[in-house]
């Protein structure tokens, strides 16, 4: 995680386990270590920690550059920073950032001045009045078609057996890149008749994700491997707490690794989008693929673990964003014709 300093003072990061130190609660780093622990009792989870520090870091730094107290900032601050958010092109993309993004910075930063005024730092949090940017309707992540989908799955053949585990997770039970991640062999069972993985979602939320036949072959094969390489007779003698998929050195995945993979195996069947994927792609691609085989709304959500319906619909609607569009060429072109 990058270091971040401001006015000589090094702000604290998230780290894996443990305590944050909050010996010195009147600088700027104390009060950031703080906030951190705050946002901890709200159950929020460590990537979102990471995400809010991130944010709260960008508004540090704008401070820093702008000569503005990032603590005692007046809303005529925040508002040329609220400009600076929303229309400056990401450093990684060269594009500006979502409006997802844009809204999480503003509940980042909101929770930075409601943590303040419950420490009685602040009188009043000075965000502008209304809302932030509203998120787009439809998804923008690229996902794969029918045909590109079968296609990921046939390479599949040639990949070792932890990538087709990986793939098939992502693309067969819709997990987020960090479920997967933070999977590990113990969450694998069998309930009810159906192999089941026991997932942790956003929120904490958990859920059962039943595997698909491949996606059950594969994990089988894969664990035998494991327990085989490590002179275990039986795959059910591997530590439950092993990490499921894990990466050399037995290390976990996250969405860097996972989105690398992902583009390999897409780049070997051909797909011609392969350098736009990610492991949400896949999860995009199940949520369609489900769809379009009828699978009900409520059902799809219940998969993929949103919280609220409005999430899920945001895939419908990304769903059937292109085939309206090419439907409307079409009737000009007819239209032109006549």
């Amino acid at each position: 995680m990058t270091a971040v300093v401001y006015a000589g003072e090094v702000l604290p990061t998230v780290p894996a386990g443990g305590a944050l130190s909050t010996d010195a609660p009147d600088t700027l780093a104390g009060l950031l270590a703080g906030w951190l622990v705050w946002l901890r009792g709200r159950r929020l989870s460590r990537n979102t920690l990471i995400a809010y520090r991130a944010d709260v870091a960008g508004w540090v730094a704008y401070c820093e550059v702008h000569g503005v107290d990032p603590v005692r900032a007046s809303k005529r601050d925040v508002t040329g920073w609220q400009a600076v958010t929303v229309e400056v092109p990401s450093p990684h993309t060269g594009r500006p950032p979502l409006a997802a993004t844009v809204t999480r910075r503003y509940a980042a930063l909101r929770s930075w001045w409601d943590y303040l005024v419950d420490q009685d730092v602040i009188a009043g949090v000075p965000m502008p009045s209304g809302r932030g940017p509203r998120v787009e309707a439809d998804s923008h992540t690229v996902f794969l078609s029918t045909s590109e989908a079968r296609a990921l799955e046939a390479r599949l053949q040639v990949e070792s057996l932890h990538d087709q585990v990986v793939i098939l997770l992502l693309l067969h039970g819709g997990l987020r890149g960090a479920e997967l991640g933070a999977l590990d062999v113990g969450h694998v069972v069998v309930e009810q008749g159906a192999t089941v993985a026991k997932v942790v979602g956003k929120g904490r939320r958990r859920r059962d994700v039943p595997l698909s036949a491949a996606a059950v072959a594969a994990v089988d094969a894969y664990l035998i491997a494991r327990a085989r390489a490590v002179g275990l007779d039986h795959p059910g003698d591997l530590p439950a707490g092993a990490v499921l998929c894990e990466r050399p050195g037995g290390r976990r995945h996250d969405s860097s690794s996972l989105g690398r993979l992902v583009r390999r195996v897409a780049h070997g069947a051909g797909i011609e989008s392969w350098r736009r994927l990610s492991a949400h792609s896949l999860r995009h691609t199940c949520a369609t693929a489900m769809r379009d085989a009828g699978v009900p709304l409520d059902d799809v959500q219940a998969i993929l673990g949103h919280a609220s319906i409005t999430t899920t619909q945001r895939y419908e609607r990304g769903r059937g964003a292109l085939r309206r569009k090419v439907a409307a060429v079409a009737m000009l072109e007819a239209a032109l014709a006549a």
